[in-house]
């Protein structure tokens, strides 16, 4: 039996195809958010001032999310929380995940500002522009992904 970095058996021997099919259905994304919060401030009564919500909702939303996932996450006391091992493994999961989902925006906003294709100039043979050379590096270095093609035209005066 393989097992993963948190020391868990290989997912396939846990859980079925049909049952992650489900989970990822019914994804309830402020669950993740909640969970997240709550580890982040040691106690749901902490965390649920930091959302501006009640304590008592989101410690109900706490156990319908340990339901949903099968484990504990955590022990609850008067001083707080202690994060469980399967606890401890789905949360750093969500913190990779904010991680990324952090990062949509400036992907999107490279990803528009993005340009590509070919950009072809014509050009005389005999023409010398230091400044058209600095300039042509410069936006081959800014736009990777645009091709350069040059066309000389050889000019018959002489």
């Amino acid at each position: 039996m393989t097992r993963d970095q948190y020391g868990m058996a290989d997912e396939s021997s846990l859980v079925d195809r049909q049952a992650v099919q489900r989970f990822v259905k019914n994804i309830d994304w402020n669950a993740f958010y909640q969970f997240h919060q709550i580890v982040e401030a040691g106690s749901i009564s902490a965390a649920a001032r930091q959302l501006n919500v009640h304590q008592p909702g989101l410690s109900l939303a706490l156990k319908r999310f340990e339901e949903q996932l099968g484990v504990k996450l955590c022990r609850r006391s008067p001083q707080g929380i202690e994060v469980t091992p399967a606890g401890r493994a789905v949360w750093e999961l969500i913190n990779n995940a904010f991680d990324i989902i952090r990062m949509v925006p400036h992907a999107a906003i490279r990803a528009a500002n993005k340009v590509d294709g070919t950009l072809r100039l014509g050009m005389i043979s005999n023409i010398v522009s230091p400044a058209l050379d600095t300039a042509l590096s410069a936006f081959t270095q800014a736009h990777p992904d645009v091709k350069l093609s040059i066309d000389v035209l050889v000019s018959d005066r002489k």
